[in-house]
């Protein structure tokens, strides 16, 4: 595609050009020249040093484009020579008409110089974007000249000139610098003034004669009747038209798109003319999905350089790969490492879509509080009594919340918290003649792995799962899971009573089944605490009670068990059978 670097140069023709932006073209580089005004005569004479147009301005910008596009251009036609008794007439692209003195001399103004522009959307003056101005005709008020048109060019063109009569020890004559060239002066009333970025140049006035011509948006102000006034160049604003004097320049302009404009005043002689070069091309974008999404769908965008350059986007998206945009208004840039290729943007909107669901924790512990949120609320529906944005404390085990969008971009999410409960259990081996005590710990519930900490008293004594070796005392353990949950437990270590044949007279313990072996009915005249071994020496079941204690054994295995009282001086206990 190297065809789309090609610089292009449009001269003067004196009607409309086109150029069509080449695909992936977005930016084009564009130098306008206005044109320069033309002479004016004196007595049937042109003296080109004395009688010299204002030549034409400069811009050089940068302009944003869109391929397929296409530009007007409007090239600036010099103004025309004043002949020997007719005025010259202005230049193509707003030019005015200098002016003649009819049967006294005759004295002629040249034409002002027409601008150079470019248009987009349309050709009318409105779709200007760049404009150089053109240069002001000039006049002929005096046989040695100095009546210049105004330059053109730069956001104000300059305005005409005046030769002007001084007296000196040698008399009366024409001012002019130390080369002995006449000097006009550009502050003379009856010179045109130049063009600027609100309105044209005033029109210049001499004496009771008639004033030239206001300059107006895209047309220089054509120059006083009955006088030898240059006419005022084109431009954004034309310059104004002179009385006897040059015509003012027309001025330049740059639209608030165009990129690093540079304006020059009084460079152009002759025609004017405009050179438009691709800044650069855009690399080829495959775009897959749509430029307005849902949130939560997914886009790929896959740029291909043509020139086989390194290519890569911002915001850490992926050449090629897809990706889902932020909710709400997201733009993506993508450069290549070779100047000969633009930067390509674009815009994605994305409307509220799926309510992604936003946990402030997805695993907690019993009793711990939980908020749940979605990034956008329009639409959606919570099940489960949830409120957006309102702590609250599931229940223990694994909770599914839902959340639902209606209307537009419908769609769904849902969410899992877990809450974790330690539960403690143990199998307690008491101390048995010269068999120590052992704890064996077993746990549910809570996420692994679990920490343990043993204590006794206020002492550490272990961190592992189980005790052993244990001499008689009670011992506590807290537990804590994965994510910090922690349960406490205590189990006491004790000498295993020792087996009484006769029982000292006083208070006895009891314990009868039922009938159907469900229960076991403990007995033990006032308050008094017990516990149940098994046949290990292991405790399945402790209570206290006062006087008598209904205790539910349908939980536990056949076999033998011992019932003993806690705390009493007298170690004593009693069986039963349940079979």
């Amino acid at each position: 595609m190297t065809f789309a670097q090609e610089k292009v140069t449009f001269d003067y023709t004196g009607k409309v050009q086109k150029y069509t932006i080449p695909d992936g073209v977005t930016e084009i580089k564009v130098t306008l020249f206005g044109a320069e005004g033309g002479l004016g005569r004196w007595d049937n004479a042109p003296h080109p040093g004395k009688f010299e147009g204002g030549k034409g301005g400069s811009l050089e910008a940068s302009y944003p484009v869109n391929p397929g596009e296409v530009v007007y251009i409007f090239v600036g036609g010099k103004g025309e020579n004043a002949k020997d008794s007719i005025q010259g007439t202005g230049g193509f692209n707003g030019g005015a008409d200098g002016r003649n003195t009819g049967t006294y001399g005759p004295f002629c103004g040249g034409g002002g110089g027409g601008a150079s522009d470019i248009r987009i959307g349309g050709s009318g003056l409105q779709n200007r974007v760049l404009i150089a101005g053109g240069g002001g005709g000039a006049g002929a008020n005096f046989e040695d000249g100095a009546d210049f048109g105004g330059e053109g060019g730069g956001l104000t063109g300059h305005n005409g000139w005046s030769g002007q009569i001084v007296e000196d020890s040698q008399g009366k004559g024409l001012l002019v610098d130390k080369d002995g060239k006449p000097i006009g002066v550009s502050n003379d009333p009856s010179a045109g003034l130049g063009g600027n970025q609100l309105d044209g140049g005033s029109g210049g006035q001499w004496m009771s004669y008639l004033r030239g011509e206001r300059g107006k948006l895209g047309k220089g102000g054509t120059a006083a009747d009955s006088t030898s006034g240059g006419g005022g160049g084109g431009g954004y604003y034309g310059g104004g038209g002179g009385s006897w004097s040059g015509g003012g320049g027309g001025s330049s302009f740059s639209e608030a798109q165009a990129i690093d404009p540079v304006h020059e005043q009084g460079v152009r002689e002759g025609n004017g003319q405009v050179v438009i070069e691709p800044a650069c091309v855009t690399p080829d974008v495959a775009l897959i999905g749509e430029v307005e999404i849902c949130h939560g769908d997914e886009i790929t965008l896959t740029g291909k350089s043509r020139y086989g350059a390194t290519l890569s986007w911002d915001n850490n998206i992926k050449n090629g790969v897809a990706f889902m945009p932020f909710l709400g208004d997201n733009t993506y840039t993508m450069k290549s490492d070779n100047k000969k290729e633009c930067d390509y943007t674009i815009d994605i909107k994305v409307k509220p879509g799926k309510p992604t669901i936003i946990a402030s924790k997805t695993a907690v512990c019993e009793g711990e509080m939980v908020t749940l949120e979605v990034q956008d609320m329009t639409g959606v529906v919570w099940d489960n009594g949830i409120t957006q944005g309102q702590a609250f404390a599931p229940p223990v085990g694994e909770n599914k919340y839902k959340v639902t969008r209606k209307g537009e971009c419908a769609s769904e999410d849902e969410i899992i918290i877990k809450v974790n409960k330690i539960i403690i259990d143990a199998s307690v081996t008491q101390i048995n003649g010269n068999q120590k005590g052992e704890v064996d710990l077993l746990i549910d519930g809570g996420s692994s792995p679990y920490k343990y900490q043993w204590k006794d008293g206020n002492i550490e004594i272990s961190i592992e799962k189980d005790l052993n070796n244990l001499e008689e005392g009670t011992y506590e353990v807290m537990v804590t899971d994965n994510i910090g949950c922690t349960e406490k437990a205590s189990y006491t270590i004790e000498p295993a009573p020792a087996v009484i044949d006769e029982l000292p007279p006083g208070p006895r313990l009891t314990a009868e089944t039922s009938e159907d072996e469900a229960f076991v009915t403990v007995s033990y005249p006032g308050a008094f605490e017990y516990k149940i071994e098994n046949d290990k020496n292991e405790t399945v079941i402790t209570g206290h009670s006062e006087n008598t204690d209904v205790v539910d054994i349908t939980r536990l295995p056949k076999g033998k068990y011992r019932v003993s009282l806690i705390y009493k001086q007298i170690k004593q206990y009693t069986t039963f059978v349940k079979n």
